[in-house]
């Protein structure tokens, strides 16, 4: 929600969970009020042209933007923090037979992306344009596809190679990459789903975890030093994707950093 004060030439941004409502947001806004202060009293701000600006160089929408690694195949180790990884086996499903309910993140609506076969639904995609916020909106919709959406089921080993008691994120994200000409891997674009596929791929993220403690560690399992163990994770990748789909082990920061490691799910 944005709040404009033109007397004063102030404009106030307010960011709200999904579970409050318009009503209330505004409710709330409208009982925040400006008051003049003397300049060592007064808020912090930003101006809104350096802010638009900053915005726009860090536009990454449609930007082909080249990352570095470590890329791997299923069945290669990759190595990272005194941890050790490896995906066993990849299996693509069309439904969810055989997978336990309480293995899936509670941001998973089964019923809105399941048919009534038990199949997962095809659903119409938008492939993300960024331009400049001036001359052109700084996000548009420059293609729209009709996907499916597949589950891949995987098994990973994962083992704490380091001499203390480590906590491990199981769940890695996925990135999806390509190759050009030049040998050179690049990020895929920007799409926009509805709001039901895209609960399913948020921040790329597996939404299945068949061994989960669940809660605040859904993705999470403590192994002791030299402890090895093998865990079930499930992703929700679109069809078309599947051959440009890695899985990412690093630190949780940006990738494209020299020891990120990425695992290709398929052949």
């Amino acid at each position: 929600m944005f709040v404009f004060y033109e007397e004063y030439g102030y404009m106030i941004r307010y960011y709200a969970m999904s579970g409050v409502s318009k009503k209330d947001l505004s409710n709330f806004a409208s009982q925040v009020k400006l008051k003049k202060c003397k300049k060592s009293e007064a808020s912090g701000y930003v101006r809104l042209s350096e802010k638009t600006q900053k915005n726009l160089q860090g536009q990454e929408r449609g930007k082909d933007t080249k990352i570095k690694g470590i890329f791997k195949n299923a069945g290669d180790n990759v190595k990272y923090d005194d941890a050790e990884y490896e995906i066993a086996s990849v299996g693509i499903k069309d439904d969810i037979s055989g997978l336990y309910g309480k293995g899936f993140s509670s941001t998973v609506d089964l019923q809105e992306i399941l048919d009534k076969n038990g199949k997962l639904k095809s659903y119409r995609r938008e492939t993300l344009k960024g331009g400049d916020g001036r001359h052109s909106a700084s996000i548009s919709v420059a293609d729209t596809k009709t996907v499916k959406q597949k589950m891949v089921y995987i098994t990973m080993k994962i083992k704490n190679t380091g001499k203390e008691e480590k906590i491990i994120n199981v769940c890695r994200p996925l990135t999806y990459l390509r190759k050009t000409k030049d040998g050179s891997w690049r990020i895929l674009e920007e799409y926009n789903r509805p709001e039901a596929f895209r609960n399913c791929q948020l921040v790329k993220c597996a939404q299945y975890f068949q061994e989960t403690d669940g809660g605040y560690r859904f993705y999470l399992k403590t192994l002791k030093p030299g402890q090895e163990e093998i865990y079930h994770i499930g992703y929700f990748v679109d069809e078309d994707l599947l051959d440009k789909a890695y899985i990412q082990i690093d630190g949780g920061g940006d990738s494209g950093k020299d020891n990120t490691g990425y695992i290709k799910i398929t052949k």
